[in-house]
């Protein structure tokens, strides 16, 4: 810019000092020889003076025409130069505007990919997010799930040590023939118990003392026992 504001001066500084020269009029009037003398003697000499100043004031004019002419076209030349010069620096404002413009359009489309890519990298952060909540509420199911199997191997190592205990009284109270009554035929407490529902609620199984054990193991008991199996029936009380 201060490239072109010196130029625009030199420019103005040129016009005022390369004004075209004022035309000059035409030096004397129309030719005109002067009147003769007509005490002279001799008319030959006398024409032949004006016919000298005729040819001098000829050529004193074309000198002066071809001065004018010279100057106008040295002031031709420096407007062609100022002309020149203006064209120039109105073609480098414009291939400035045009290197704006373009700058312009492309820092345009850089604005619209970056917020493109920045909208994509917020679905990706709400997807990451997603997922590590996902995965956070697997992993907790996870550590729930592996409370609840340890409590369930708890209950069924208790379960099987209270069955023993149960064992060892019945058979401790009735004998050994009523362990031995049903031989082929028995009863998976275990699998029966282990068939409920230990984990979720919070529920377990009581001491011993809660079970309530019916044997009918004697043949006698023909009216109440349809056979001589062994029957044993067990009710847990759930807190």
């Amino acid at each position: 810019e201060e490239h072109e504001e010196e130029l625009e001066e030199e420019l103005e500084v040129d016009a005022e000092e390369d004004a075209p020269p004022a035309a000059t009029p035409p030096i004397g009037s129309p030719i005109t020889p002067p009147p003769l003398l007509e005490s002279s003697s001799d008319s030959k000499v006398v024409a032949l003076v004006v016919t000298n100043r005729t040819h001098e004031m000829h050529l004193l004019r074309l000198r002066e025409d071809i001065e004018m002419l010279f100057s106008n076209v040295k002031y031709l030349e420096r407007s062609e130069k100022r002309l020149q010069n203006k064209i120039d620096a109105n073609s480098s404002r414009v291939r400035l505007v045009e290197r704006r413009n373009a700058l312009d359009q492309d820092l345009s489309h850089e604005v619209q990919i970056t917020s493109g890519v920045k909208g994509r990298v917020a679905r990706l952060e709400d997807n990451d997010q997603e997922k590590m909540d996902k995965t956070e509420k697997i992993e907790k199911r996870f550590e729930m799930l592996e409370t609840n199997y340890a409590s369930v191997l708890s209950d069924r190592d208790r379960l099987e040590r209270e069955f023993y205990c149960m064992r060892v009284w019945v058979s401790e109270r009735l004998g050994c023939g009523a362990m031995d009554a049903c031989p082929d035929d028995s009863i998976d407490v275990l699998d029966t118990l282990g068939s409920l529902s230990l984990s979720g609620r919070g529920d377990h199984l009581v001491a011993p003392s809660s079970y309530f054990i019916l044997l009918f193991c004697h043949p006698s008991l023909g009216p109440f026992v349809s056979s001589t199996k062994l029957l044993v029936t067990v009710s847990v009380i759930i807190l």
